[in-house]
C-alpha cells in the first residue's frame, strides 16, 4: 500500500513538473504577420529611391511558414508597392505599407522628405503699406536637398493690389490696393507660395503665425494650434477671428478653435487666416492609431468549467486585465497565464477570486499585443481549465 502511494505521488509530481516547465516556455509566439526592411520602424526613402520589404507569416510557435501576401499603399502619390513588396517613393509625404495575408495584416510608415523645395525670404515681415514696397528672396533646393541655381518664375494672383518687378531670383512688391495677395515662386515644376498683406492701417491684422505641441500624433488624437496675430509694428492684436484650414481634411480636421483631429494616416498642412493675413503651413504627420483595448469571452476546456469576461486594456499608462462576471470551477493551484496558445503561455499571479468582477496589474515588461490568450491553469498539473481568446 506505501508503494502505491509513494508511485501516484511521484507521478503526479513528475507531470507537474513538465507541465509547468512547458507552460513557461515564453519563447511561443503568436500567430502574427511582420513587415521586415532592415531599418528602423519608420522608413525614410528620397524621392526616386526604392526599398525591399518583405512579409513573414508566423505560426504560434514561432515558426515563419510560406503566405501568400497582399501589398497596398495608403498613398499611392506619395509611394507606391509592388506585389513582390518593393517600394518606390514618388513625392514628399507619408503613406503606411500594409500587407495582408491569412486574415492578418501588418503596416509600416514610410516618410519620404520634400528636400526638393524653393524658401522664399524677405527684407520684413510679409507686409507691405499701400504705396511701399517689400523686397523678396527664392533660393531652389534641389532632391538632395543642396542650394543650386535655378530659373525662378515670379506670379501673383491679383495684379490689382501689388505691381510685381521680378529678376531672376529677386522679386519686388509694390502695394497698391489693401488686400492679401498669394505669390507664387516656381522652378522645375517646384512652387512655393508666400501670403503677402497690403493694408493702409496700421491697427490692421498685418501677420499670422501658428504652433502646436506637436507635428506627430495618432489616428484619433487632438492637437491644438495656437495662433498669434499682429500689427505692422508686432503688437499682438487679441480676439481677431480666425479661420482654419486643412489641406486634408480626410486625414486631419480642424475646428474654428484649432483644434485638429487625426482621422487617418497620413500627412496635412494646417494654416490659420485673420483678415487678409493668411499663416505660415504646419505640416502634421498622422501614424495608425495604437491598440489600448482587447476582450474575450472564457470557455471550459473539457469538463472544467470556465465562464465571464476579460478585457486587456491601458488604464494611466498601465495595463490591466479586467474580469467582469467571472466564475471558475475548483480547483488546486489555479493561476493566471498570458499565451499564444490554450496549452502554453507565462504565469502572471494566483487566481485569487473564483467568482466575480476583479482587476489584475500586468508587469511593465508585457505590450497589449504580446499575447492572445488569457489561461485559467492548474499549475500542480500542468492542465488549462479554460480561456479567453483575445481581440
Amino acid at each position: 500500500m506505501k508503494k502505491i502511494v509513494y508511485y501516484t505521488f511521484l507521478t503526479l509530481s513528475l507531470n507537474a513538473c513538465i507541465g509547468e516547465d512547458i507552460v513557461d516556455d515564453s519563447q511561443n509566439m503568436r500567430e502574427r504577420l511582420s513587415i521586415v526592411s532592415g531599418r528602423t520602424n519608420s522608413d525614410t526613402l528620397f524621392v526616386g529611391e526604392t526599398l525591399q520589404l518583405r512579409a513573414e507569416f508566423y505560426d504560434i510557435n514561432g515558426n515563419i511558414i510560406p503566405s501568400t501576401n497582399i501589398w497596398t499603399s495608403s498613398k499611392t502619390s506619395v509611394a507606391t508597392v509592388d506585389q513582390e513588396g518593393r517600394v518606390t517613393a514618388l513625392k514628399g509625404g507619408a503613406t503606411n505599407i500594409i500587407v495582408s495575408s491569412n486574415r492578418l495584416d501588418d503596416q509600416r510608415l514610410i516618410v519620404v522628405p520634400q528636400l526638393e523645395k524653393i524658401e522664399i525670404t524677405s527684407n520684413s515681415a510679409p507686409t507691405v503699406f499701400i504705396g511701399d514696397s517689400i523686397e523678396l528672396i527664392a533660393n531652389y533646393y534641389n532632391q538632395r536637398g543642396e542650394l543650386t541655381t535655378a530659373n525662378i518664375t515670379w506670379s501673383v494672383h491679383s495684379r490689382a493690389a501689388v505691381e510685381l518687378k521680378s529678376n531672376g531670383n529677386m522679386a519686388k512688391l509694390i502695394g497698391k490696393i489693401a488686400n492679401a495677395v498669394i505669390l507664387k515662386a516656381s522652378a522645375n515644376g517646384i512652387e512655393k507660395e508666400l501670403s503677402v498683406t497690403v493694408i493702409d492701417d496700421t491697427s490692421a491684422v498685418a501677420s499670422i503665425s501658428i504652433q502646436s505641441s506637436s507635428t506627430m500624433i495618432r489616428v484619433g488624437e487632438t492637437i491644438l494650434f495656437q495662433p498669434t496675430v499682429r500689427n505692422i509694428n508686432g503688437m499682438i492684436l487679441n480676439n481677431k477671428p480666425i479661420t482654419w484650414s486643412s489641406s486634408d481634411v480626410s486625414v486631419l480636421s480642424v475646428s474654428t478653435l484649432g483644434l485638429a483631429t487625426s482621422l487617418a494616416p497620413g500627412a496635412a498642412i494646417i494654416t490659420a487666416t485673420s483678415d487678409k493675413a493668411v499663416s505660415n503651413g504646419v505640416s502634421v504627420l498622422v501614424s495608425q492609431a495604437m491598440t489600448t483595448s482587447r476582450s474575450g469571452v472564457f470557455s471550459g476546456n473539457g469538463s472544467y468549467t470556465v465562464n465571464g469576461n476579460v478585457t486587456m486594456e491601458i488604464v494611466n499608462n498601465n495595463l490591466q486585465l479586467n474580469f467582469t462576471n467571472f466564475s471558475s470551477s475548483s480547483g488546486p493551484g489555479l493561476y493566471i497565464y498570458l499565451g499564444n496558445s490554450v496549452n502554453s503561455g507565462i504565469s502572471i499571479e494566483a487566481l485569487n477570486n473564483r467568482t466575480g468582477s476583479f482587476t489584475v496589474d500586468l508587469p511593465s515588461s508585457i505590450s497589449i499585443d504580446d499575447y492572445n490568450y488569457v489561461l485559467i491553469w492548474c499549475k500542480p498539473f500542468g492542465l488549462t481549465f479554460g480561456s479567453a481568446l483575445l481581440n
